[in-house]
C-alpha cells in the first residue's frame, strides 16, 4: 500500500489487534520473511512453517522448514480420525504436534494428497522440452562448426617451402 504495508490486520478489540501485531510484525516479521513464504509456498505447493511456543508466553519465534524434510501424518489416531501430527525426516525422526507446525498447501491436485501441488507443475515438461531444444541447438553448433570455420593467416612475401614451417609457429 501507500505505507509499503504488504500485511494488514484488522480487529475490533486493541487488544487483539496488539496481539496479533506483536506476533506478525515483531515475532514473525512477516514484512521481510513474506514474499520468501510465498515463493517458497508457490514453488512446492507445500509450505511448514514451525512454531517455538513457551508457556505463559505464546509464539516466540517461527522458522520455515524444509519441504522434502516433512511428513504429514494422518489417520494414526483410531479415537480422533482428524487427528494430525508431522514428522521431520532428518531431524531424528522427530515428531510435531499440529499446533507447533503450520501446514500450508496448495490443493489443486488430489493426487498428491495431503500435500500441495506446485503452481509450476503444468510448466515442467514444456521447461524440459526448452531446455533439451536449447542443448540440442547447442550441440548442432558445436559439431558443425569445425565445417564452417576458415583461418586465413598472413605469410605476407614469404617462399613457398618456408609457409609450412610459419604455419606450425603460428
Amino acid at each position: 500500500d501507500e505505507r509499503g504495508k504488504s500485511f494488514h490486520i484488522y480487529a475490533e478489540k486493541p487488544e487483539i489487534r496488539k496481539a496479533l501485531y506483536e506476533l506478525f510484525y515483531e515475532v514473525m516479521d512477516i514484512e521481510n520473511n513474506i514474499r520468501s513464504w510465498i515463493r517458497s509456498y508457490m514453488k512446492y505447493g507445500d509450505f511448514f512453517l514451525y512454531h517455538e511456543v513457551v508457556p505463559k508466553e505464546g509464539i516466540v519465534a517461527t522458522i520455515p522448514l524444509p519441504v522434502n524434510s516433512m511428513e504429514r501424518l494422518e489417520g494414526f489416531d483410531k479415537e480422533d480420525p482428524f487427528a494430525i501430527q508431522f514428522k521431520s525426516l532428518v531431524n531424528k525422526n522427530q515428531i510435531y504436534h499440529n499446533w507447533q507446525i503450520t501446514h500450508f498447501r496448495l490443493l489443486s491436485n488430489s493426487l498428491f494428497y495431503p500435500y500441495g501441488t506446485s503452481l509450476l507443475d503444468p510448466i515442467r515438461r514444456t521447461w524440459d522440452q526448452m531446455c533439451m531444444a536449447e542443448d540440442s541447438m547447442l550441440t548442432y553448433r558445436v559439431v558443425r562448426s569445425p565445417e564452417k570455420r576458415q583461418i586465413f593467416v598472413e605469410t605476407g612475401a614469404a617462399q613457398d617451402k618456408d609457409i609450412p614451417s610459419f604455419m606450425e609457429n603460428v
